[in-house]
This record gives structure tokens, sequence and C-alpha cells, in this order.
């Protein structure tokens, strides 16, 4: 699998709940933050694959994609496009620093 180990940060628990139990059951594990201080924190002591933003405050998202720049390796990047709510784009930490 490509993305084993996921970090999903989200401020709504429902969110984070549905979106753990659907990525564990297929096969990843799992990590959760609902702030970007808990986010950096997990982000300090393990490292992941991909992490899954789904921030709408910029200056949050900004926070936390400015620490995950001096990560190695860096984890692929994924956020929702909050101007379309069903689009999703992906990023990478490179093209959003």
């Amino acid at each position: 699998m490509e993305f084993s180990k996921v970090l999903v940060v989200d401020s709504n628990r429902d969110f984070l709940e549905i979106a753990s139990t659907k990525l564990s059951l297929r096969g990843f594990h799992v990590t959760t933050a609902k702030t970007q201080e808990e986010a950096i924190g997990v982000l300090k002591n393990k490292t992941f694959d991909a992490l899954f933003l789904n921030i709408s405050d910029d200056f949050q998202k900004n926070n936390i994609l400015n620490f995950v720049k001096g990560l190695h390796p860096l984890p692929k990047i994924l956020t929702p496009d909050f101007r379309d709510s069903s689009a999703y784009s992906e990023e990478s930490a490179h093209a959003s620093l």
C-alpha cells in the first residue's frame, strides 16, 4: 500500500472517527489530531506517509505545513479545496510552501 501511515487532522470529532474507521478497515495505520497543536505534537514524534488536512483556517493549515516543510521524508499532503467542497486537491509540501 502506497500510504500505510496516515495522519488525519480535523476539528470535527465525528469526521475523525469516521475517517479513522474507514481508513483502518482498508489497512491504513491512522492517527488523528483535532488541533494544529496536537497535529504538530504528533508530527514531532511519528513519521507519516500521508497527511490529510481538513482545516479551513488558512493560518492553522499554514502553521502545520510550515512544520511539515522541515520533515524528512516529506509526507504526501491531501487537502480539501474549500472553494468546491466536492473537489479534493493533492499537494506536496514543496508545492504548498
